[in-house]
């Protein structure tokens, strides 16, 4: 079982354990089965019970952060990061008024729930929360630009009968 606050979700591969615990669970709390999830913390969750594949994606919470972040109309890039991409913590008397911070948690938000692909810029990026200036929140921005390109990539999990190894050089 997952908790966030007031929301919950169950997960069982006994069908009938599953319903005893919904009864009970009902029989002490006031509670509400919404059904099979398809959305849970700003995660899309798409199940394929057929094909055994369940999809995360945050499209919705992406045009959120580029709407916010004015980049809604931004043109979208193929890369995260520039290739070989130098930066130096900067002077206080070089800080600009832009909300870097925020830009960088939204995005780490996303790295840890659906987009690794973008963890290595974030990463890179969020070492400069404290000393950035206007070179880092180009390069903040162009995290969005990706974003705004591949809003529709996130992760697959398909399960196979492939069987688990493991190998120990203890």
């Amino acid at each position: 079982m997952a908790i966030y606050v007031d929301d919950f979700l169950i997960f069982s591969n006994d069908k009938e354990e599953n319903r005893n615990l919904k009864i009970k669970l009902g029989q002490e709390f006031k509670v509400k089965d919404l059904g099979e999830v398809r959305q849970c913390l700003g995660m899309k969750i798409k199940i394929d019970r057929h094909s055994k594949i369940v999809t995360l994606n945050q499209e919705q919470y992406i045009d959120n952060i580029l709407k916010r972040f004015n980049m809604l109309n931004c043109k979208g890039i193929g890369t995260p990061i520039e290739n070989n991409l130098k930066l130096y913590k900067s002077d206080i008397a070089d800080e600009i008024n832009v909300p870097y911070q925020q830009l960088i948690g939204s995005s780490m938000y996303l790295a840890v729930q659906t987009r690794p692909d973008i963890t290595f810029a974030v990463s890179y990026l969020s070492q400069f929360n404290n000393c950035f200036n206007e070179t880092h929140w180009k390069a903040a921005k162009r995290v969005l630009r990706y974003l705004k390109q591949t809003k529709h990539y996130g992760l697959k999990f398909v399960k196979d009968d492939a069987e688990l190894e493991g190998f120990v050089d203890a």
